[in-house]
This record gives structure tokens, C-alpha cells and sequence, in this order.
């Protein structure tokens, strides 16, 4: 096990901003990541993602900011691989390594990334996520005011946290649903308060 002590930074500033997940980038051996850190998660998440690769490695993040850095054989070998390194006897490529140096690139703040980088990447590790193809707000729907005995779905709720975080805090704890489009025309604007 290997402790992430910046993570615990990222963790402080997410639960203060009331968000429950961010990206951010790491570079390795010249290899382009974009990092996601999930907290809403139990265990948390943390998934590295490799630009121009199919390449995702997750891992859980257990208390006290810690991973499992022994990786199974595919996934280390698939890392040496994505990271093009050569056998070298005096310098082997160690997991620790890489997550000291992954610590090291955590960034003090939250960053801001475009909304269509985030909706792909988001889908990327969420392969499950409700209507996959729907991903563009187009109305909500308040079971409250409703005659039948339909309600909010936990995948909806979901939904909404991963794609739309500030709608997430207006409705988590009320029994509305968000309705999607595939057409990004269609896309409305999100109310601010409810």
C-alpha cells in the first residue's frame, strides 16, 4: 500500500466547493493522463486515463489516501508498455516510483476543464451510465407534483452527479428527475436555484 498525500488536498478543497469528483492532468514519461477522482464512490475512485489510448487504470482509494500499488502482472506489464519504457537492469520501472512521482504532479487547486472534455471522459469511465447517448439537459421533471407513483431513479440521480454537479446539489435531496437529449441543439439552459 502507498500513501497519496496530495490527494488529501484535492479531497479538502471538492468537500468545500460541495463537489463530489474533479480531473486533472499527469504527465509521465512523456505520456499524457487525465486523472478523475471520484469521492462520492466507497471505496473513492481514482482513474487515470491515457490521451490517444484506450488505456484506464483504476484504482481504489482507501482511508488515509491509500492505493494498492502492487499492480496485477497484465496491468503492470500494460503500464511499462504505454509508458514505452526498455528493460533496464540498473533502474527498474517500480509502481512505487511512478505513484511518488504521480503525488508529486497533483495539482494544489481544482482545475476547470471544458464541459464536452469532461461529458467524454466521464463516459469513458462510466461505461454504465443511464442512456449513454443522452447526455445534454433538456428538462426536469418534480415527482412531488405528480399523480403517479413514479420517482426519481438512483442511475438518474447518478446521471446528473457525473454530467451536471451544480444541478446535482439543487436536486439530491429532492425527488426530481433530469430528462437528456442527444441533441445538443435541443440543450437547455439549467436553472441556478430551484
Amino acid at each position: 500500500m502507498q500513501k497519496i498525500d496530495n490527494l488529501s488536498k484535492i479531497y479538502r478543497q471538492l468537500k468545500d466547493n460541495n463537489k463530489t469528483y474533479t480531473f486533472f492532468p499527469f504527465i509521465a514519461n512523456g505520456v499524457n493522463f487525465d486523472i478523475f477522482f471520484d469521492i462520492n464512490k466507497s471505496p473513492f475512485k481514482l482513474v487515470f486515463l491515457a490521451l490517444n489510448s484506450n488505456f484506464q487504470l483504476s484504482l481504489d482509494v482507501l482511508p488515509g489516501f491509500l492505493i494498492n500499488n502492487n499492480l496485477p502482472k497484465n496491468r503492470f506489464y500494460e503500464l511499462v508498455k504505454l509508458l514505452n519504457l526498455k528493460k533496464d537492469i540498473n533502474n527498474p520501472f517500480s509502481t512505487t516510483n511512478f505513484f511518488k512521482q504521480f503525488d508529486n504532479q497533483i495539482p494544489q487547486n481544482l482545475i476547470k476543464i471544458d464541459k464536452q472534455h469532461a461529458n467524454s471522459l466521464i463516459l469513458k469511465v462510466y461505461s454504465d451510465i443511464e442512456e449513454k447517448d443522452k447526455i445534454y439537459y433538456l428538462r426536469m421533471k418534480d415527482w412531488n407534483d405528480s399523480d403517479n407513483e413514479w420517482h426519481r431513479t438512483s442511475k438518474n440521480l447518478e446521471k446528473t452527479r457525473l454530467l451536471y454537479p451544480d444541478l446535482y446539489s439543487l436536486i439530491v435531496d429532492k425527488d426530481i428527475s433530469i430528462y437528456y437529449t442527444s441533441d445538443a441543439k435541443q440543450e437547455k439552459q439549467i436553472p441556478k436555484s430551484l
